[in-house]
Parts: C-alpha cells; structure tokens; sequence
C-alpha cells in the first residue's frame, strides 16, 4: 500500500512538473502583436498565413491590447541583405513585457527558413539603456518545415524609461527570400522536474531504510 501511495504520488508530482515545464509566456503571437515591427533593409508585415501556432490572443508584447483578442498570423520578412536587425514596437512603458523578461532565462522563437541560399541564423537582440546586447541559440528542425530556435538571455533593466526593444537578427546567405518568425515567447526553466526528480530519489531512499 505504501509503494502504490509513493508510486501515485510522485507520478502525479512529475505530470504537474511536466505540464508546468512546457508552459511559456508568449509575447508576440497575433498580427497585432507585430503591427510596428521593422528595420533597416527589411521589409516586414503581419500576415494571415503562415501561422505557426494558430493563437488569436496577443502576447504581453501588444502595447495597447496584451491578452485580448487577435488576429492569427506571423510576420512576415524579407531582406535585401544576408544580416540586419529587425525590432518590435517600444516595449519601455509595458510594465508586464519587462516582468516577463525577469533577469534573464530563454526565449523560443519559431520561424520558417528562406526558400534560397545554404544557411539561415536568427537571434535575438534587447535594446535598451546602456545596452545592445546580442545573442544566438541551438536551432531544431521540426520536421513539418518549421524550426525552432531557443535562445539563453539576460536582461539588466535598471532604468529602462528611455527606450527598450525587442529584436531579432537575421543572418543568412539568401537575399530577397521571404522568411517567417512568430511564437515569441519566454520558456521557463523545468525547475520543477528537477525538484520532481530530487522528491523521486528521496521516497525511495526513505523507502529502502523502511
């Protein structure tokens, strides 16, 4: 009886731990969630199709309208250029964007590839007071012609009242081939697996002295 009971339980902790691991905080999903988004050589628009994820609630990085309704789509690049920046609306007076940047974790962004050239690289940059700072993560195919890239990060906010932004970089040996990006969203770290783990391997050594 006291095998089945740690057995439930620790199979009931790691389905909760689990569920939590695989939950994100999106910041930019719908097309109005990308309405304003652009940069030098770029030329970006919301779309229709493709959509990545079939969201239709905007994420905490819609200005005027986070976690209403929207619409559902991606946005939609393309560049003269193999590198550049592109960046979203100012993000310095959402105070629930900059929460859910924290200090720091992982963004997860996912994107189809230019159709042309041999490679394709997408970063992410944060822009804001005293800061330019620029980083690069591991890529997966996904298979159904999508990719995922998730990205380590840091961000140091201080005071960001001047200006922040939220961008992504494009590097890539392909010009003038259309490229998508949605599902910006922040993917929190499995702690609680790794408690769930740790709680596993306490019931059993509590189990082997019984």
């Amino acid at each position: 009886m006291l095998v089945k009971t740690m057995v439930t339980t620790l199979s009931l902790c790691c389905s909760m731990a689990l569920a939590m691991s695989v939950s994100a905080e999106m910041l930019f999903t719908t097309q109005e969630d990308f309405t304003g988004w652009g940069g030098t050589d770029f030329i970006a628009a919301p779309q229709a199709t493709q959509d990545l994820d079939g969201s239709l609630t905007n994420g905490e990085g819609n200005p005027t309208d986070a976690g209403g309704t929207g619409t559902g789509g991606s946005l939609g690049v393309s560049s003269s250029t193999t590198f550049g920046y592109l960046f979203s609306q100012d993000q310095q007076g959402n105070a629930d964007f900059i929460a859910a940047l924290g200090d720091g974790g992982q963004i997860a962004v996912d994107h189809v590839n230019p159709t042309g050239g041999t490679y394709f690289q997408l970063g992410l940059v944060l822009n804001y007071n005293g800061h330019f700072d620029q980083y690069f993560g591991d890529t997966v195919d996904n298979g159904d012609g999508t990719s995922t890239t998730i990205i380590d990060f840091e961000f140091v906010p201080g005071d960001v009242a001047t200006y922040l932004q939220l961008g992504v970089i494009f590097n890539s040996d392909a010009t003038n081939s259309p490229f998508t990006v949605d599902n910006i969203r922040i993917v929190p770290e499995p702690a609680s697996v790794a408690l769930c783990a740790a709680g596993g391997l306490i019931l059993l050594a509590r189990r082997r002295k019984a």
